[in-house]
């Protein structure tokens, strides 16, 4: 899936905060911000598109954020905002009270409602992941919903801590992930969503058989996803640890483009090809790099790597080395760099 990067590295350091200041005026969402970093004021945001769900990885010094009314009037996508911060922590105020939203918190506000927010982090930078979701995605009750609007959810423990381990994982892995797996991914993070909330609502039987479904399904994503690297993965050990029969678990893979072995298979040759695409990890054996990912035999990985995509993983690999005659440039003008000092 393509990630845009929206980011103020490139920029002059005098430039960079008007940078950011300016496009966070103009957004769908427009916000006013202030920061005692405005003289070199690096911030990062990395977006991507689930269906009409955006994700998004946000790192940024501290700073203050408002959205006025009158910001309100003049731009509402009618959107939810959910940020679980991964490093500092927020203040928010808004019409209904003050909350502090720390590491192991979800914090769920509106585009609809005016509130000014400020960083609360000992180094001065705050990172944090976000989703934007519109309001008519989650079927419950929108006056249920503003309940909690403002208020931290724990992510510690139950459908907050699956929440926000899912989120985690998934900013992590966005460059693993091909297009067609946007809306899948779209839909499940919408169920849990809902599905923490209808927790914290006591809605949980308001909610769908399909819901129900789908989010016994996102679980079972998570699950899959943190043990990708466990060779003893297994359709009988993934339905142990949710307390249900496998033959439960294939029927709710049935409506799935792959059944759960195959998503197995998938996930971890893509974590594999990610790997052996990245320079850093040049230095480590191919069978190394599948063994992380959970294949226990080099020879087996080398076929389903070939079926997959159409060459051997070396192969793969070596269109990402530079060729020699770059490395010789490159060398060249280290030294020169190295002389001329």
């Amino acid at each position: 899936m393509e990630t845009t990067v929206l980011s103020t590295r490139h920029l002059p350091k005098a430039e960079r905060f008007d940078w950011w200041r300016e496009m966070v005026a103009h957004s769908s969402t427009p916000t006013a911000v202030a920061s005692e970093h405005r003289a070199d004021f690096l911030a990062t945001s990395e977006q991507t598109w689930l269906g009409d769900l955006r994700l998004s990885a946000v790192s940024f010094p501290s700073m203050r954020v408002s959205r006025s009314r009158t910001l309100v009037r003049r731009s509402d996508p009618e959107r939810y905002h959910l940020v679980l911060p991964s490093r500092g922590g927020r203040w928010f105020s808004w019409e209904r009270g003050d909350a502090l939203v720390r590491q192991d918190d979800l914090l769920l506000y509106d585009s609809s409602h005016p509130y000014e927010a400020h960083s609360v982090t000992r180094d001065s930078r705050l990172s944090c992941i976000m989703i934007d979701i519109p309001r008519g995605r989650l079927p419950l009750p929108t006056a249920k919903i503003d309940l909690l609007l403002g208020r931290p959810l724990p992510a510690r423990v139950g459908t907050g801590f699956l929440l926000a381990q899912f989120l985690t994982h998934l900013a992590r892995q966005v460059g693993t992930l091909e297009d067609g797996d946007a809306l899948r991914l779209g839909t499940a993070t919408s169920d849990l969503i809902t599905a923490l909330l209808a927790h914290h609502l006591g809605l949980f039987d308001e909610v769908g058989a399909d819901s129900r479904e789908r989010f016994l399904l996102t679980r079972v994503y998570a699950f899959i996803e943190e043990h990708l690297g466990d060779r003893g993965l297994s359709p009988a050990r993934i339905a142990a640890a949710h307390h249900i029969s496998v033959r439960t678990l294939h029927n709710v893979f049935r409506r799935e483009e792959m059944s759960v072995t195959e998503w197995i298979k998938h996930r971890r040759l893509e974590c594999c090809r990610r790997d052996l695409a990245e320079p850093h990890l040049f230095h480590r054996p191919i069978h190394t790099i599948a063994g992380r990912w959970g294949f226990a035999h080099p020879q087996s990985f080398s076929r389903a790597f070939n079926a997959a995509y159409g060459c051997t993983p070396s192969d793969y690999r070596a269109t990402f080395r530079p060729t020699r005659r770059a490395l010789g440039v490159q060398g060249d003008a280290l030294s020169a760099q190295a002389n001329s000092s």
